[in-house]
């Protein structure tokens, strides 16, 4: 049944590890439409780290965070495609979803598939996603191939800090408030209507389109 959590109505509540765990290992995400990840005030990581990414599947609509809530994806191998968080790419963009107010860290890559000409050798550590607002990312992948957010729609005071390789946002479209920190790329890559309040800074590729 749907359970409220600071005056919002919610399908799931994810407050522990073992909630997190049960959720990811359904296909469907336990059938929930809206998820909220509750945190501990900023100590509570909840992580995947058994190889593979969190790809969301397409019923679920509207994921929130409260309380410095906080998901990690750790150990993600080659085999398990190139999606860290997000939808199946290509598929739900524009899908009336939402994403608020989480705090996304990604570490302990090692290797990671080849995405052919465009992208070669890269992952994407947001994906497909829209109506993104207050979402922190950090990517601890030295020496790999990690976009940041990639093909989304609507992001609201974003930031992303990565040491991977690869632009911070990449063929998105309408950024307001948004900040990147990367290595070796663009912060805004093919990127649409960016707002002014816009910022970011690399040591290689540039700021800007």
């Amino acid at each position: 049944g749907e359970i409220q959590v600071d005056g919002s109505v919610y399908d799931l509540i994810i407050r522990t590890q073992q909630e997190f765990e049960n959720m990811y290992n359904s296909t469907t995400w336990l059938d929930a439409v809206s998820i909220c990840f509750v945190g501990d005030g900023g100590t509570l990581n909840f992580t995947r780290a058994d190889g593979k990414g969190l790809v969301i599947p397409t019923t679920v609509k509207q994921i929130k965070g409260v309380n410095c809530a906080t998901i990690k994806v750790s150990n993600k191998t080659a085999t398990d495609g190139n999606i860290f968080f997000g939808y199946p790419e290509g598929t739900t963009k524009k899908n009336g979803s939402y994403l608020r107010d989480i705090n996304l860290i990604i570490d302990n890559v090692v290797s990671l598939p080849a995405m052919g000409d465009l992208y070669p050798n890269g992952c994407f550590a947001v994906n497909d996603m829209q109506n993104i607002s207050n979402c922190c990312v950090t990517v601890s992948a030295a020496g790999q191939d990690i976009y940041g957010f990639f093909n989304c729609v609507k992001l609201d005071n974003c930031y992303i800090s990565k040491n991977a390789y690869g632009d911070c946002y990449i063929v998105c479209e309408q950024l307001s408030g948004c900040d990147g920190v990367g290595l070796e790329a663009y912060v805004y890559g093919m990127c649409e209507y960016i707002s002014a309040n816009c910022k970011g800074t690399t040591d290689g590729g540039g700021g800007g389109n």
